[in-house]
């Protein structure tokens, strides 16, 4: 059954980086939500001359639920924020995976929302342009972040044609559960477009490039948080 009690008050302590959570003297339960950071959106090195490049998106970060009485939370509890994760840029064409987040629970068993997976390149000379896993999650409920599809490059290969051709497609982010991906971007003949950045837990969009427009970065993936709704009594 639920827990039920006469006339409880409520607060809600946010945690948008990392910190200590400390139990309110007259705590009877809290809920704890866990959001873990997305994973950065795959970039492009500058494509050949009638190449295309293209980013897969990065991996929304996993959530956790749980609800826990105050006699099996400590004093104060330690609480991590997964950081942002950058996407990928020319150099460096696959993303940063995304960070955890934790509420660790002293004598107990942490909570904690996993980051997404960083995002990967994909060229029309080569690469990688597989989807992306998310984020995975503990707690009384699990919710892993979604995962992407795959980008598409396509070259002069690709059309059939001696011309000049190349497009590039680039898929968004997964979205966590508090926030959605960031957008994923096309570039054709000459063109470099970077991705969108994630926010609250969803990946960054893969950036996009054709025919030696240009390296093109991933966006960053969102940062993750910890929310803690703290029933008090009267």
């Amino acid at each position: 059954p639920p827990l039920v009690h006469a006339d409880p008050s409520a607060s809600v302590a946010v945690f948008t980086s990392s910190g200590t959570w400390t139990k309110p003297a007259n705590l009877l339960y809290a809920i704890i939500e866990v959001q873990g950071g997305g994973g950065g959106g795959g970039g492009t090195v500058n494509p050949d001359s009638d190449a295309a490049g293209s980013g897969t998106g990065g991996g929304g970060g996993g959530y956790a639920r749980k609800l826990l009485l105050a006699a099996a939370l400590g004093s104060t509890e330690t609480v991590t924020v997964g950081a942002a994760a950058s996407g990928g840029n020319g150099s460096a064409s696959t993303a940063t995976a995304g960070n955890a987040s934790t509420f660790a629970v002293a004598g107990g068993t942490d909570i904690v929302g996993n980051g997404g997976s960083g995002g990967s390149q994909n060229t029309s000379t080569g690469g990688s342009g597989v989807n992306v896993e998310a984020g995975v999650a503990g707690g009384d409920i699990n919710i892993t972040g979604s995962a992407t599809g795959p980008s598409v490059s396509m070259g002069n290969d690709s059309w059939s044609a001696t011309g000049a051709q190349a497009l590039g497609f680039s898929s968004p982010g997964g979205s966590g559960f508090f926030g959605g991906g960031g957008g994923g971007s096309t570039a054709t003949e000459a063109a470099s477009v970077n991705g969108s950045d994630g926010t609250n837990g969803g990946g960054g969009g893969g950036g996009a490039a054709g025919d030696t427009g240009g390296a093109a970065t991933g966006g960053d993936g969102g940062a993750g948080l910890v929310i803690v709704t703290q029933y008090l009594s009267a």
